[in-house]
Order: structure tokens, then C-alpha cells, then sequence
């Protein structure tokens, strides 16, 4: 599951405000994360871990104050990392599928609000049997859920800011 040798980046944005993400091997097993901003040296956030990492599923929003990235603990489940940023700096965010039992489920990337302060998120599990399909608009600010439904075409968030690639390749529009 983890790189062993290579890194990969991927750069998001452009110019002064560009941010790179780059993986790299941490201990034996781990991937790490490093966010540097254009031309720094010193990582604004890093963060390892043992999952397997989809550097190509990442997206910055328009005001580049938030990431997201998928990442994929274990087989069938997948959760989405969001990384943000504040007074403070940078940190991070885990946003699974489901809360509680952890059985199968994605939790991915749909959009972002033209305003950088929310994420449209796509979330679909399976626990005890039991199925659940949800559309939501999370504030960034305080990770709450501010709409939510079953189907996208209810929020009109979904309608108005939903990401092309996101329309056109998840299997949650199936």
C-alpha cells in the first residue's frame, strides 16, 4: 500500500499562492504528506501515514485556503482528507464515510463553493446490511454539515458548484 522508494507531487494552483503536495516514504510502510507554498523550503503541514494515498485526486479551492485528497486506509474505505487553512496555518481534517461501524464506504471530493468556505462532499457505506447515500455541504470553518440529501439534484449547492470531473466520473451519479 505504501511507497517504498519514489516520491510524487502534485502542484495545485499558480503562482505566489501555488501549493505543492508531495509523498515520500516515512517509516517502513508509511507515505508521507508535505504541503510546501511556492518556493519555500519549510513545509506548511505534513502528516504520514499507512494508507495508500491518491495524489491525483487532489483539488484546491479558488481562494486556496483548502485541500482535499483522498486516502484509502484499507480496502473499501475511503476516506477524504481535507486540509485547511486558518489564523493559525494549516491542518488537517479526516472525513470518512460514516461515523461508527466501519464497514464499506467512500467518502469523496464533489466541489467547492465559490466562496472557499464550503466543500460539497459525496458519501456512500454499507454497516450491518445497511446502505446509505449522502449528498452534503460542509462548512470548512467548523466541519459542520449546513444541507444535506440522499440525491445531489435536491441541493442546490450541488447544481451550482459541482465539480466537472466529479459530474462526469463518480459512481455516485450511477
Amino acid at each position: 500500500w505504501a511507497l517504498k522508494e519514489n516520491t510524487t507531487e502534485q502542484t495545485l494552483g499558480r503562482g505566489k499562492k501555488q501549493i505543492t503536495l508531495t509523498t515520500k516514504a516515512g517509516k517502513p510502510g508509511e507515505t508521507c504528506i508535505v504541503l510546501h507554498a511556492a518556493n519555500q523550503k519549510v513545509p506548511l503541514l505534513s502528516r504520514c501515514t499507512y494508507s495508500l494515498v491518491w495524489m491525483q485526486s487532489a483539488s484546491i479551492n479558488r481562494k486556496y485556503n483548502a485541500i482535499s485528497l483522498a486516502v484509502q486506509p484499507m480496502p473499501g474505505w475511503r476516506e477524504l482528507w481535507v486540509f485547511n487553512k486558518n489564523n493559525a496555518g494549516w491542518s488537517l481534517n479526516i472525513l470518512p464515510p460514516t461515523t461508527g461501524d466501519t464497514g464499506l464506504g467512500y467518502a469523496e471530493f464533489a466541489g467547492w463553493s465559490p466562496n472557499g468556505k464550503q466543500i460539497l462532499l459525496a458519501k456512500e457505506s454499507r454497516a450491518a446490511s445497511r446502505y446509505q447515500r449522502r449528498h452534503e455541504v460542509v462548512n470548512l470553518a467548523n466541519l459542520t454539515v449546513a444541507r444535506q440529501a440522499r440525491d445531489a439534484d435536491i441541493l442546490g449547492a450541488f447544481n451550482r458548484w459541482a465539480d466537472a470531473t466529479w459530474k462526469a466520473d463518480s459512481v455516485s451519479n450511477r
